[in-house]
């Protein structure tokens, strides 16, 4: 029952030409987006003596010394992981649960006179421009995944399909907001050696999110769970290094942001 206007078949081909012309432009533009994005990633890694064999599923019988073996899960020990893990290993590093305040602050009804609060759902989190959404809900509808109160400073984590990198620092923008069960909190660091805008680029590295993705579990909804995320290594250069590298970082976000 779509109404479709039809003109003549002279202009149904310059409309076709002039749109697939824009998705041209538009595919081109992604792809410098993409590439600058990785080239950024690449530098900084190589820095940090941090690079990645591709993704090598194990084939046929294996074996490891019961010392070296810590779940009973073959994807865990995919080669890959393995070349990470020997990486990091060999460099000065500390695990999260080392660096990070991981806590709860559930949230009461008294917190929100008005009677409503603003809700941070995972989509509402992005690996580019973390919290950039929330969406505005009763205190007497609240879902059963709104258990979090956030405020300005912290550190928000989605444990959900964590490869996707969903983490942010909290703004003031939405200090009092309330966010997902789907979210692990942090209050601050334990330690004055770690830059917290560089913690947050490890995390959405490809070296951090194939941590990630090689400690969760789960099918449908892949996931990883609190003491699985507190084991990924984050690599510590000197303070400095590090924030030269959050620079560096910061200036690249810019850049795509311009692209974009």
């Amino acid at each position: 029952s779509l109404e479709v206007p039809l003109p003549p078949p002279t202009m149904q081909q310059a409309i076709v030409a002039r749109w697939q012309k824009a998705q041209q432009k538009i595919a081109a533009a992604m792809e410098r987006v993409e590439g600058l994005a990785q080239k950024t990633e690449g530098e900084i890694l190589a820095k940090l003596s941090i690079s990645f064999k591709p993704p090598t599923p194990q084939r046929g019988a294996f074996a490891f010394k019961w010392k070296d073996y810590e779940r009973w899960d073959t994807f865990f020990y995919r080669a890959d992981f393995l070349d990470l893990d020997r990486r990091l290993s060999s460099m000065k590093h500390a695990p999260l649960g080392e660096i990070l305040k991981f806590s709860s602050r559930p949230w009461n009804k008294k917190d929100f006179p008005t009677g409503s609060f603003r809700y941070v759902e995972i989509s509402g989190v992005s690996k580019e421009e973390g919290v950039f959404e929330y969406r505005d809900v009763e205190v007497n509808q609240a879902p059963s995944r709104a258990t979090t109160l956030i405020k300005t400073g912290d550190i928000i984590l989605a444990t959900t399909r964590p490869y996707l990198g969903a983490f942010a620092l909290v703004s003031k923008g939405y200090d009092g907001c309330v966010c997902s069960s789907g979210f692990s909190l942090a209050t601050g660091l334990k330690t004055n050696d770690v830059d917290v805008n560089y913690l947050l680029f490890f995390l959405k590295s490809a070296a951090g999110l194939r941590q990630m993705e090689r400690r969760m579990t789960g099918g449908l909804y892949p996931a990883i769970v609190q003491d699985e995320l507190e084991r990924i290594k984050i690599p510590l250069p000197s303070l400095d290094v590090q924030r030269k590298i959050a620079t560096q970082a910061e200036a690249s976000r810019f850049e795509i942001a311009r692209e974009q």
